[in-house]
C-alpha cells in the first residue's frame, strides 16, 4: 500500500534527518543509520489517529520530577532482552535512570534469562507461565510464577552490569495465603528483613537498600511445617529518584491471548500503573499456520480493553511484527497482520509502531542475515541486529515527541491508509481477492495516483487538472474545506 504523507509528516520527516545522530553508540555498540539501505527510515516514527495520544505522551514524558513508567509485554523478542536493555537504555539518557524495572528468576522456569543477570536456586520449586492455557499456576504481571511449599528456600540473581550507588526499592509481588514468611534480602554487605503478609489481599512487599552489588539474594523461612504455598510472581528494582522505569514483561512463546491468561493482571499492574504500554506480541499468532485466525481481532481487543480498563490514563502502544520465514517459507501472513493492527490501532486509540515497514517488509529477513542483523532461524535477530531496532525504536519514539513539541498543528499521523474493512474470509468470492486467505480488497477497477501539492496551487485547479470535482477531490482526501498545504500528498483515484 503506498504511502499517504501530509505536510506535517513531510516535515516529520525532515526533523528526524536533520535531529538523528549518525554513528550512535548503544553499550560500545556504534551504529550508523545510513549502514543499511534496506531500512525505511521515512516510516520509523510513532504514529497516531488522535492527536490527543501524542499530547498525553508529550505532557507525561515533558513532566519534571516525575517517574515515567514503561510495561513492555511481548514474546522471546522482548524476553530474549537485547532489544528491551538498549531501548531502556537509550530511553533512560534521555529521560533519567528511574529503576532496572522488572525481574525474575528464570532459572526456576527453567527458561532463559535477561540479558543483564543470571539465577539461581535452592529448595523445591514448581513454575508456569502464561503461555499455558490456562496456566498450571496462577501468574501475574511478570507472566512467570514460582511457588515453594519449602520452608528454606531461596534465590539469587548475579548481574552483569554494575548498578549505581543510588538507595534502592525492591518490590516483591507474591502471593502467600495462609501463614507467614520472613524474607531476607542481601545485596553489598547489606542486607533487610521482612515478614511477608498473610492474606490473598497482600500481593505487594517493600524493601529498602542502601545499593546494590553485583549480586542479590532472597531467602524464604516459615515457622510452621504445614502445606502453604509461596507464590512469586516478579521483582521490581527501583531508585528512588525521578525518572523512566522499564519492565521487561516478555515470555518467550507467547501469543496476543498471554495477558488475558495472567489471573492477578488487573490488581497488580496498578501497582505499577504504566505511563506506556507496548503490546508487542504477533510473532506466535501467525508463524506456525501463516495465516490470521478468525478470532485473533478479538483478542487482541480484548487486551487493549483489559489493559484500559486496569490503566485509563494509560498510553497504548502497538506493534507489527518483522518479515520471517519459517521451515523454509515465507511468512507473508505479516504484512496482513500489520494490517490488522493498524485497523485495530485506528479503532481503539492507540499509538503504532509499525515495525514490519521499517524493517523493510516483504521479504527482507534473508538480508538481515546477510548482515548478521537476523538469526539463521529468521525469526529472531542477532545481538546487533536488536540492538539497530532498540536504536530505530527509541529514535522513533524520542523524535515524535520532540515534533510534537514544536508543531503548532497538529493533525494525525497515519503513514498506511486506513482499509476499508478487515473480515477473516476462508473462500474467494467474485467481488473480492484474498491476500494471505485472510484480507479481502477490491478489485482493481480504478487507478490511484498521488499529487504533492506546490507552492500556489488551490484544490481547484488540482481537481481540474485531474478531470475530478473539487467534491470527489475532497472526499477522496477527507478534506473537510478547501484548504490544502504546500507539501501535502494528496489521492488521486480515477475510475
Amino acid at each position: 500500500m503506498r504511502i499517504l504523507l501530509q505536510k506535517h509528516i513531510v516535515l516529520l520527516f525532515c526533523f528526524f534527518l536533520l535531529k538523528t545522530v549518525h554513528g550512535q553508540e548503544i553499550n560500545g555498540v556504534k551504529i550508523s543509520n545510513d549502514s543499511f539501505d534496506f531500512i525505511d527510515y521515512s516510516s520509523n516514527v510513532v504514529q497516531y489517529n488522535n492527536a490527543l495520544l501524542m499530547e498525553k505522551l508529550y505532557l507525561k514524558w515533558t513532566q519534571k520530577n516525575n517517574k515515567f513508567t514503561i510495561a513492555h509485554f511481548g514474546d522471546s523478542h522482548v524476553q530474549l532482552d537485547h532489544f528491551v536493555t538498549d531501548t531502556r537504555n537509550y530511553l533512560q539518557q534521555q529521560k533519567g535512570n528511574g529503576g532496572r524495572g522488572m525481574i525474575f528468576p528464570y532459572s526456576i522456569g527453567k527458561t532463559y534469562s535477561h540479558t543483564d543477570y543470571t539465577s539461581k536456586f535452592n529448595g523445591n520449586w514448581k513454575s508456569a507461565n502464561s503461555i499455558q492455557t490456562p496456566p498450571k499456576i496462577p501468574v501475574g504481571i511478570s507472566g512467570f510464577v514460582a511457588t515453594t511449599k519449602d520452608t528454606n528456600a531461596s534465590f539469587c540473581f548475579y548481574f552483569k552490569t554494575q548498578f549505581d550507588n543510588l538507595p534502592k526499592t525492591i518490590k516483591l509481588y507474591y502471593r502467600n495465603p495462609n501463614i507467614g514468611y520472613k524474607l531476607r534480602v542481601n545485596s553489598a554487605n547489606l542486607s533487610n528483613q521482612v515478614t511477608l503478609e498473610v492474606g490473598e489481599s497482600n500481593y505487594i512487599s517493600t524493601i529498602q537498600l542502601n545499593k546494590i552489588g553485583d549480586s542479590l539474594s532472597f531467602q524464604l523461612q516459615k515457622d510452621s511445617f504445614d502445606s502453604t504455598e509461596f507464590s512469586l510472581h516478579g521483582i521490581s528494582i527501583e531508585n528512588q529518584i525521578p525518572g523512566l522505569i522499564y519492565h521487561n514483561l516478555g515470555v518467550g512463546g507467547a501469543s496476543y491471548s498471554a495477558l488475558l491468561n495472567q489471573t492477578y493482571f488487573d490488581e497488580e499492574i496498578k501497582t505499577i500503573n504504566p505511563d506506556l504500554f507496548i503490546l508487542d506480541w504477533g510473532t506466535n499468532d501467525i508463524i506456525y499456520t501463516n495465516k490470521i485466525a478468525e478470532d485473533l481481532i478479538s483478542i487482541i481487543t480484548k487486551t487493549i480493553l483489559k489493559v484500559k480498563a486496569n490503566c485509563p490514563n494509560a498510553i497504548i502502544l502497538l506493534t507489527t511484527v518483522q518479515d520471517m520465514n519459517y521451515k523454509g517459507k515465507n511468512i507473508n501472513s505479516a504484512l496482513s497482520f500489520s494490517k490488522i493492527i493498524n485497523k485495530i490501532a485506528l479503532e481503539n486509540d492507540c499509538l503504532i509502531y509499525d515495525w514490519y515497514k521499517v524493517s523493510g517488509g516483504n521479504s527482507k529477513m534473508k538480508i538481515w542475515e546477510s548482515y548478521e542483523l537476523g538469526r539463521k532461524d529468521n525469526i529472531h535477530l542477532t545481538a546487533k541486529g536488536y540492538k539497530l531496532k532498540a536504536k530505530l525504536f527509541s529514535e522513533a519514539i524520542i523524535n515524535s515527541i520532540k515534533h510534537y513539541e514544536k508543531e503548532s498543528i497538529h493533525l494525525p499521523v497515519l503513514l498506511l491508509e486506513k482499509p476499508d474493512s478487515i473480515t477473516i474470509k476462508k473462500t474467494i468470492d467474485k467481488k473480492s481477492i484474498i491476500i494471505d486467505n485472510q484480507i479481502p480488497v477490491k478489485q482493481k477497477n480504478e487507478k490511484t495516483q498521488y499529487h504533492v501539492v506546490k507552492k500556489g496551487e488551490k484544490l481547484e485547479t488540482i481537481a481540474r487538472k485531474y478531470k475530478l470535482t473539487v467534491e470527489k477531490l475532497s472526499k477522496q482526501n477527507k478534506i473537510k474545506s478547501n484548504k490544502i498545504h504546500i507539501g501535502q500528498k494528496l489521492i488521486i483515484k480515477k475510475t
